[in-house]
């Protein structure tokens, strides 16, 4: 068996000379078989090899002699060692949140490993599971090819195995496991799936069931591989990167059918998300009715921390909520307004500079006779308006954001100076016109502000 893994790992060039194959051991039989193959393996494919233990900690003592077991045996093959404990879990937790939290763990970890590949033990039985419950819950084509075989830096190097075959490599390579108790707890839908449905599968079709579920899914996976092609280029020519994230013309997004609509949301939510994630029908149908009905300036709020904007012609995508910060005051005896993201200061002056110019307007100079202390700095506010530097009419800050093309994260952290209830300096973009230097001018003050790293 270890010339067919050998085989199947260079076919899908799942390891390269030089990689370091993180592998995720639990203690348990798939995963201590994939530690052999990779122990094996090793110098012939010339990786390196290390483990990471995940304790989920919802077993207790059981869970502490699991990653002693790994330990142990690392320790006597002399392989580098590392265990991460998650905390917040219980025996009720759900199969997909400990999903995430295992995967957050994975991802920081592969963040500081030096080509790093990092291997899960999962097999064919896994992905027939995976496949019946995608099944049941009305999964395309892309859920329905259950687990892939390597997906960035992970790798599945035993996905073509079925567990009876594993079972058998381990008896007689006398490989040593723990048994997982939470493996019974049949209100898990994948131990159900295994312990009640897949029997029957196989009592009614037989062991070549197996053959014949494989093939079906690589037919899948070409038949994915060449939509997703051409989907990847069309996400690349739509896609524009921003500042905080990455842009969607609303008329080209919209002119899309609705299957290839829906990829582009995912993979635009995938940018900031480490998980493949897939969004569903009816998530999908909500963004859909946002995108054609909602206002200029609506959000909508992804599960996975990730927000859409509405602008003019545009959604944009950002990581997380943006939010304003707490107003600062600046009396007139102290000139200077702070936070951890930037620095107001205001400077009186005896007189305008001569041709003032600052392409960056990062420093402005103002008329002071309309200013009374204390000055207030804060974020925007849905309805604020000015009048911007030449024009004699108001306009909404939310047009004036549109047009210079901020997007909503960078307007809800940008400073206002404003005076009383009316603003002042939209801070690095534009003064009010009622605030322009003119020769009546008795006071002249000076703008500056300044970004922290």
């Amino acid at each position: 068996m270890i010339s067919r893994i050998h085989t199947f790992i260079q076919s899908h060039q799942l390891i390269q000379p030089d990689d370091t194959v993180i592998a995720a051991v639990s203690g348990g039989l798939d995963s201590m078989v994939m530690l052999d193959v990779l122990l094996q393996l090793r110098k012939k494919l010339n990786f390196d090899v290390q483990v990471l233990h995940v304790h989920h900690g919802i077993r207790g003592k059981e869970s502490d002699e699991d990653e002693r077991f790994v330990q142990d045996f690392c320790v006597r093959k002399n392989i580098p060692f590392f265990s991460r404990r998650l905390t917040g879990f219980d025996r009720n937790s759900s199969e997909d949140a400990l999903r995430r939290a295992r995967y957050e763990v994975f991802e920081s970890f592969l963040s500081d490993s030096v080509n790093g590949k990092l291997a899960t033990a999962h097999h064919l039985d896994d992905r027939l599971e995976t496949f019946l419950m995608r099944l049941a819950k009305g999964s395309g084509i892309k859920g329905l090819r259950s687990i892939p075989v390597r997906r960035g830096p992970y790798i599945r190097p035993l996905l073509f195995l079925t567990r009876e075959e594993i079972a058998r490599y381990a008896a007689e390579r006398q490989i040593a496991w723990r048994d997982d108790s939470s493996n019974l707890d049949e209100d898990k839908l994948r131990n159900k799936i295994r312990l009640r449905l897949t029997p029957v599968l196989q009592d009614v079709f037989g062991r070549e069931f197996y053959a014949g579920f494989a093939k079906s899914l690589k037919e899948l996976d070409e038949w994915y591989r060449m939509y997703e092609s051409d989907n990847r280029i069309l996400f690349a020519e739509m896609n524009q990167p921003t500042e905080e994230g990455l842009s969607l013309s609303i008329d080209k997004y919209r002119r899309l059918p609705a299957l290839r609509r829906r990829r582009m949301l995912e993979y635009c939510i995938s940018s900031f998300y480490p998980l493949n994630f897939t969004i569903p029908t009816g998530y999908f149908a909500e963004f859909d009715s946002f995108v054609a009905q909602a206002r200029t300036g609506a959000l909508f709020h992804f599960k996975q921390q990730v927000s859409a904007l509405k602008e003019r012609d545009e959604i944009v995508f950002i990581k997380g909520r943006p939010e304003s910060f707490p107003s600062l005051f600046i009396p007139e005896d102290l000139s200077v307004a702070e936070n951890r993201s930037f620095k107001i200061r205001i400077t009186r002056l005896d007189k305008a500079p001569a041709d003032f110019k600052n392409p960056k307007a990062d420093t402005e100079i103002i008329c002071g006779d309309r200013i009374r202390f204390p000055l207030e700095v804060r974020g925007w506010r849905e309805g604020d308006w000015f009048f911007p530097l030449g024009m004699n009419k108001k306009q909404k800050l939310s047009d004036f954001f549109i047009n210079r093309k901020i997007d909503l994260h960078k307007k809800k952290s940008l400073p206002l100076l404003v005076n009383k209830d009316e603003i002042v300096w939209v801070a690095g973009y534009r003064i009010d016109n009622r605030y322009r230097v003119t020769p009546d001018c008795k006071t002249i003050y000076k703008l500056e502000i300044k970004y922290k790293s």
